[in-house]
């Protein structure tokens, strides 16, 4: 840099100055997690959130099916898998609510747990949070959460507790910090819908980069811990 830059320079920075101040600033927004401006549409609880999560699920191309108890988990996903006609192996997350169901009902398919291969047709996990705000499902990872589950196979169901649907993507973020003790996990996905793409010829593929259908159960009951 020539003398006649860094002076120049120079008196701008001397002139600006507040560097402390700013970086305070910057710091204290980081650590306070301060709100945004949260929209109405995300302003919303019960019944309100719940037909708010499913509208904006369903206008990116996923469904979802509302139950009242978790013993509907497991029937309900036997008679979606028939209606689309899957056959291959089922992996569920294991999680142990959903893996402490009678499995009686998914006898046609070979189930498995834990992370998922390459050959497994559909994948079963538990969300973290629903967002109501835009139709998202919030799934972390973790020991007993791999982010595979809601990547690899072409049919995702995902079970989400009516207690843990909240109204914007703020509380969400909120709720994620108040489980893990203000640690975040080392991946977080913010899921809206099945995979699609129209790189190609501006053609709509579905499942192009990922489950070619997304099913949500919506699950009332205590079975699963609010967040």
């Amino acid at each position: 840099m020539s003398d006649a830059r860094a002076e120049i320079l120079g008196r701008i920075h001397a002139a600006v100055g507040g560097d402390d101040t700013r970086a305070a600033t910057v710091r204290a927004r980081l650590s306070e997690h301060g709100r945004n401006l949260v929209p109405r549409r995300g302003q919303v609880t019960g019944a309100e959130a719940r037909d708010a999560f499913t509208t904006r699920m369903g206008a990116n191309a996923g469904t979802v099916q509302h139950l009242s108890g978790v013993a509907q988990i497991l029937p309900a996903i036997a008679d979606y898998l028939r209606a689309q006609s899957v056959t291959g192996p089922l992996r569920l997350q294991p999680d142990p609510v959903l893996c402490g169901l009678d499995r009686a009902p998914l006898a046609p398919w070979e189930v498995r747990e834990g992370v998922p291969a390459p050959e497994d047709a559909t994948g079963v996990s538990v969300a973290f949070a629903g967002i109501a705000e835009t139709g998202s499902l919030l799934m972390h990872s973790g020991d007993d959460a791999p982010t595979l589950m809601n990547f690899l196979p072409e049919n995702h169901i995902a079970i989400l507790p009516s207690c843990r649907l909240v109204g914007a993507l703020e509380e969400g973020w909120d709720r994620l910090r108040r489980a893990r003790n203000n640690q975040m996990p080392r991946a977080v996905n913010l899921i809206s819908g099945p995979s699609r793409s129209a790189d190609i010829a501006m053609t709509m593929i579905m499942g192009a980069h990922g489950p070619k259908r997304l099913h949500v159960l919506m699950v009332d009951g205590d079975d699963w811990q609010e967040i």
